[in-house]
């Protein structure tokens, strides 16, 4: 199934080459073995309204939005880190934003150490 099925809106990070393989594929299922963190619709608009995704897709020259899914390649992991660490140092942030960013940055960790690819699905 896509990825869309089980993962609604947040961040995907594969926990082993299968896991991998089935996300590249667009072919998982319940038991793939990834970490996620959900957004929710609050937190996506407010992180929509206050730039997240417009500072990455700069930086990256990625499409994130509400409508796209992306791919964030092990290479490129370190400068979306680098990238999220900024927004959330200018930005004001609500507690649940600071969550979802903080989250982001740890999955940003966890991909450079594993080198493994960063999952946005939105």
């Amino acid at each position: 199934m896509q990825k869309a099925y089980f993962y609604r809106q947040g961040w995907v990070l594969p926990q082993t080459k299968d896991a991998e393989k089935a996300l590249l594929r667009n072919d998982v299922e319940a038991i793939t073995a990834v970490r996620f963190y959900e957004l929710s619709e609050e937190v996506f608009e407010g992180l929509w309204e206050k730039g997240l995704f417009k500072s990455v897709n700069k930086a990256l020259g990625t499409m994130l939005d509400e409508f796209e899914e992306e791919t964030i390649n092990p290479e490129h992991i370190p400068l979306l880190k680098k990238t999220v660490v900024r927004f959330k140092r200018r930005t004001k942030l609500g507690s649940m934003e600071n969550e979802g960013v903080t989250e982001l940055i740890s999955f940003c960790e966890s991909a450079i150490k594993s080198n493994f690819p960063l999952f946005v699905v939105l």
